[in-house]
């Protein structure tokens, strides 16, 4: 499997997994997981089960991982200043 391959090939020696979940905030904020968590929990735990994957596993909330991305890239351009590379939001232009 690709993913046994890269893990071995590269020396890794850990896994940090983003973990999607959604913040329910009446008046506590609890984090509830998304289908998509369920989906990556189930997905590492095969992984795990056929003994694909033999390293620690970290899961991370990336809720709102998006849009803080975006702030560091506003403020990343905004440091570079103008020196012909632009980092957008999609890829590094020249």
């Amino acid at each position: 499997m690709q993913i046994e391959k890269a893990i071995r090939d590269n020396k890794v020696r850990g896994l940090v997994v983003g973990y999607p979940l959604e913040e329910n905030k009446p008046v506590i904020i609890i984090f509830i997981k998304t289908p998509h968590a369920f989906f990556i929990e189930n997905f590492i735990k095969h992984l795990t089960r056929e003994e694909i994957l033999d390293i620690p596993v970290t899961f991370v909330n990336e809720q709102l991982s998006t849009f803080q991305a975006g702030k560091f890239l506003e403020l990343y351009e905004g440091s570079v200043g103008n020196n012909n590379k632009s980092l957008s939001r999609n890829k590094l232009v020249s």
